[in-house]
């Protein structure tokens, strides 16, 4: 009998927190206990009537007969989890790297021949045929969806594929001229990004030649709204704004109160930002997520850039283990105007992160971020974060050249030892009881 090793501690003021990465069971023991289990002493496991910590361990499935038996289920875990990815596709399609703003955190490297493409209609069919079956819903993306130059491209898709759900991620200044089309689709919803008050939103939504953009796309949001569309504004937060993001959040909430069926918001930290800045505006994110659940809200209920296990920690979502690090790596296809397949936005235009093709010819890579999980990363195999981490992000290690199949450690080191310590220990009052 032993306690398995499929287990990630996380310190808890002078507790530790235990998080069974195979079944998601949580149990907080004190130092002693955790000293305990971790040398596990056969004494400990023989006072099968004196240690109420080793009974708990036992019914929350801490406790297995044999390394076999846990690399028996950890392997069927693993199985499990790769058939239910298998049956998931989301699909995007950048109509065009065209875009009509200059924002200085864009990350689409696009030259003059891509600004000058447009998606064509064969490209379009070509891209219904891959998807067949496997999606009805598809998100229009860029550089920017929402051009005068796109209106063409978007009658055709909306006219001949009537019946597909279409979401989209604009800058939103085009947002108002687009409604008389837009009404005519099936809207999943609409991602429209404001930084912040418009003094901070134009100093990084901005036209290029400079001109701000803020009471355009304001207006454009209102507009959209009344029409029965769904808006998720996004908040990219930078130290500088994420005050003034929070407040105009709290502002549009309440001018637009009869329509907050229909208006969804997700703050998060600018994505290259790090150090102490990512740590202050992370804690930022999550205070305001604890104060909202206080007044019985559900804002910014889901912070994409963070791990699956920190959201299911505090009580917002359900327990499942990943064997990838994000839908990016096995479930997103994205095809672009030049005929490539990404599966990462953030990846989308570099040829580095390219995991196929699919005009003129369709031909998916072997060896991609796309095809990568931990069953394919030695380092993994017997990592006891695996299942929580996923082997980590690779886009880095792809933009450098280097090998993908390795792990990338510092999101879950990250997690581990400040996100989750301080979540925890800021925020016990609210947590799940039981822990």
């Amino acid at each position: 009998m032993k306690v398995i090793d499929s287990i990630v501690p996380v310190k808890w003021g002078n507790y530790f927190l235990l998080i069974n990465t195979l079944n998601g069971a949580m149990i907080k023991v004190n130092q002693e206990e955790f000293d305990y289990i971790k040398k596990q002493q056969k004494s400990f496991f023989e006072d099968e009537n004196g240690s109420s910590v080793l009974l708990e361990l036992k019914r929350l499935g801490f406790v297995v007969q044999s390394d076999d038996e846990e690399h028996r289920m950890k392997d069927e875990l693993i199985k499990k989890v790769m058939l239910s990815q298998a049956t998931k596709n989301s699909a995007i399609i950048v109509l065009t790297y065209s875009c009509n703003f200059s924002c200085p955190y864009c990350y689409e490297g696009a030259n003059e021949n891509k600004l000058l493409k447009v998606i064509s209609k064969s490209q379009i069919d070509r891209i219904m045929d891959i998807c067949n079956d496997r999606t009805d819903c598809f998100t229009l993306f860029g550089g920017e969806p929402l051009l005068p130059e796109t209106r063409d491209i978007i009658e055709y898709i909306g006219t001949r594929y009537p019946d597909k759900t279409y979401s989209i991620v604009s800058n939103g200044y085009y947002l108002e001229e687009f409604l008389p089309l837009l009404c005519k689709l099936k809207i999943g919803y609409i991602q429209i990004t404001v930084d912040g008050n418009q003094e901070n939103h134009n100093q990084t939504r901005i036209l290029k030649g400079g001109a701000p953009t803020y009471n355009k796309i304001m207006s454009g949001i209102g507009k959209a709204l009344k029409n029965g569309l769904r808006i998720k504004v996004r908040m990219n937060l930078t130290i500088q704004n994420y005050r003034s993001c929070i407040e105009v959040r709290d502002l549009l909430k309440e001018k637009y109160r009869e329509y907050k069926e229909f208006l969804f918001f997700e703050l998060s930290p600018l994505f290259q930002i790090d150090g102490s800045d990512f740590d202050r505006l992370t804690e930022a994110v999550y205070e305001d997520i604890y104060a909202s659940s206080r007044k019985g809200d559900r804002e910014n209920y889901h912070v994409l850039t963070d791990l699956p296990i920190v959201n299911y920690v505090i009580g917002k979502e359900k327990f499942y283990p990943i064997v990838k690090h994000c839908i990016a790596h096995g479930e997103n296809l994205i095809f672009d105007s030049e005929g490539d397949i990404y599966s990462c936005i953030i990846g989308v235009g570099n040829k580095k992160t390219v995991i196929g093709t699919y005009y003129p010819k369709y031909n998916m890579y072997k060896k991609s971020i796309y095809t990568r999980s931990i069953s394919k990363i030695q380092a993994c195999k017997n990592c006891n974060k695996a299942l929580i981490c996923g082997g980590g992000c690779p886009l880095e290690l792809a933009l450098h050249g280097k090998d993908i199949y390795q792990p990338n450690c510092k999101k879950m080191k990250y997690t581990q030892e400040k996100l989750l310590p301080y979540l925890l220990e800021n925020n016990e009052q609210d947590l799940q009881n039981g822990y």
